[in-house]
């Protein structure tokens, strides 16, 4: 990835923190308010006491009196845990202003040095033949799986974890594909099943490339294809004019079980291969 890549990757996770930070005070907001009216029935509760009528033993008024002091001043200093609460909700919403902005000015940077991200340039995709659709897309893609690889055989490994097309930039001067991080955006569209349940694996990477895939050929949402099968899924795409070689591919890439995938980027980038340059027979 490039330096700006990482900034922007920096920004987005600090408008991830800062959001998750504004949901935490929010609810933090709603639970002060819910108790703060709890001790004000409390409190008026025991001012009905104080002013009735009945005759109540001087220990037990006295008892009540301190109990509405009490209710009250914590009444009191929950009003002001609200205000500063909702004075951090008013800077985090402050804060994540600054970020949308700064993210957006460095969005523009990568478009302009680096082309635009492939959900950018999924309208223009289905305005074309489809030959020429696939032969784009797969070309994409093997460049996506080359980056991949290189994570993939780092040491420390590297996983992407987030491959998706707004996670891709083509670059038309000169058919170059750039793969940064996450944008703010995590679309269970592309993820792989067993990201629910733990961190992603290479193979889950593998996966996202398909599922980018099936995005990019038909400019929908990958999950529009889904057929449930009892307790896991399958992409159908029957009605879709790809080659059978290409389906295969695909269907592969995106098995449920992730030990029915290919089980590196290097195999699937092998199999898009053969796609563009089938071997002679």
């Amino acid at each position: 990835m490039t330096s700006d890549a990482y900034h922007l990757n920096q920004i987005n996770q600090e408008f991830l923190e800062v959001l998750s930070r504004l949901k935490q005070h929010t609810s933090l907001l709603d639970d002060l308010a819910d108790l703060r009216q709890e001790l004000q029935q409390l409190a008026l509760s025991n001012q009905s006491l104080v002013v009735s009528e009945t005759v109540q033993p001087q220990e037990e008024q006295s008892l009540i009196h301190a109990n509405l002091v009490e209710l009250t001043a914590q009444v009191e200093q929950l009003k002001q845990e609200q205000l500063q609460v909702q004075t951090a909700i008013t800077s985090l919403h402050s804060q994540l202003q600054v970020l949308e902005r700064e993210r957006l000015i460095f969005l523009n940077q990568l478009d302009r040095l680096y082309g635009q991200t492939l959900e950018q340039y999924t309208q223009k995709l289905q305005s074309l033949p489809m030959e020429q659709t696939i032969d784009w897309s797969v070309r994409i893609m093997l460049q996506t799986c080359s980056i991949l690889n290189s994570l993939h055989t780092a040491d420390p490994v590297v996983i992407h974890g987030n491959v998706q097309p707004s996670c891709i930039l083509f670059r038309e001067s000169d058919k170059r594909a750039f793969l940064i991080g996450n944008i703010g955006k995590e679309l269970k569209s592309y993820k792989a099943p067993e990201q629910e349940y733990g961190a992603p694996t290479p193979q889950s990477d593998v996966y996202a490339v398909g599922t980018t895939l099936i995005s990019l050929l038909t400019g929908k949402d990958p999950r529009e294809f889904q057929v449930q099968h009892d307790a896991n899924y399958s992409f159908n795409l029957e009605e879709i004019p790809l080659p059978s070689s290409l389906k295969d591919v695909i269907h592969r890439a995106t098995q449920y079980k992730l030990t029915e995938r290919y089980q590196t980027v290097k195999d699937l980038m092998q199999a898009l291969r053969e796609i563009i340059f089938p071997k002679k027979s």
